[in-house]
């Protein structure tokens, strides 16, 4: 049975052809029709535009929105909302074989797609109670199915209804890059570590103004004692956080950095120098999932929120 993941990403808001500051969530949003609309209204207002079926043809791809009123609610740090994004693609036949007997169940045509449902979970935080953070960055929490997931069909969309309908940039960036390697890079998970040094000629001769040639180590089947792992972790976000400009390891210098980590049934290679826009992949515990592969939607929910304030006790939410 395939795994269940959750990508997270923050998001900020600013108008729209402006190199202005961000906006603050817990103000009303303000159109050009001089309606106004609070964050958690503009996103109740994209749900509702996209609860017809959306049918792109030119990639193939459908999407659509449910949600309900009672898909809202708040803690006692933020306020949240989530909806159920069903998407999927067609464009080429397949069978849908019985794998026990390997007989022909159903057979799919090309303008048949294939639709799978995933939870979309938006944290706005609140400001906090002194007034001394106003809060400019939220949360989004995507569900995924194997390799199977939402995030850049659904933020592109968001991006375009706020764009066109509030005059608003919406901008997807990592959480936080400590919180980045806390959760990610832990010894289990990671496969390799990829390092790279500018290596210059001993010929001055050789030597250009941009540097001649690179001198890149690999490093796999990792079994890092506690201490030592701790220290590599901690060289990682340093690195990672623009602390120190290279990374250390063995005695060597190296001025880029990257690490090839497993989640779930997958891997990915991450550049430690640029998580600016990286998403945050973790897996969700295999309790939540149930017996059709997809998750208990309560126990998921409890564990967003317990996400949610891991999160939040790490991020910076007020940027201006």
């Amino acid at each position: 049975m395939v795994n269940l993941s959750l990508t997270a990403c923050s998001f900020l808001l600013k108008q729209r052809n402006s190199r202005g500051k961000y906006l603050y969530f817990n103000e009303k949003v303000i159109t050009e029709k001089l309606d106004e609309y609070s964050l958690s209204e503009a996103f109740i207002n994209f749900f509702r535009e996209y609860s017809e079926a959306i049918n792109d043809k030119e990639k193939k791809r459908t999407f659509h929105c449910e949600f309900e009123e009672s898909y809202c609610g708040e803690t006692e740090d933020y306020f949240y909302l989530y909806c159920i994004v069903k998407s999927g693609t067609y464009g080429s036949s397949s069978e849908i074989i019985n794998n026990k007997d390997r007989k022909v169940v159903h057979k799919k045509t090309a303008d048949q797609t294939d639709e799978k449902p995933f939870y979309l979970y938006i944290v706005i935080p609140k400001d906090s109670k002194d007034d001394t953070v106003k809060v400019q960055k939220g949360m989004l929490f995507f569900q995924n199915v194997g390799q199977y997931g939402v995030k850049t069909v659904t933020t592109d969309y968001i991006k375009d209804y706020f764009s066109e309908n509030y005059n608003i940039t919406f901008e997807c960036r990592t959480i936080a890059s400590k919180l980045f390697v806390e959760r990610m890079l832990k010894p289990e998970n990671v496969s390799q570590i990829i390092m790279t040094k500018n290596h210059k000629s001993s010929d001055s001769c050789d030597n250009f103004p941009n540097g001649y040639g690179s001198e890149t180590k690999t490093i796999g089947q990792l079994n890092f004692k506690e201490s030592v792992w701790s220290s590599v972790k901690s060289k990682m976000n340093n690195f990672a956080k623009g602390s120190f400009n290279l990374f250390e390891f063995n005695g060597e210098f190296y001025n880029q950095l990257k690490v090839r980590v497993k989640i779930g049934n997958n891997e990915r290679t991450i550049n430690m120098g640029h998580l600016e826009n990286l998403s945050l992949i973790e897996a969700i515990p295999d309790d939540i999932k149930g017996p059709e592969g997809n998750p208990y939607k309560e126990k998921l929910l409890g564990h967003f929120e317990e996400v949610a304030n891991d999160y939040l006790s790490e991020m910076v939410l007020q940027v201006d």
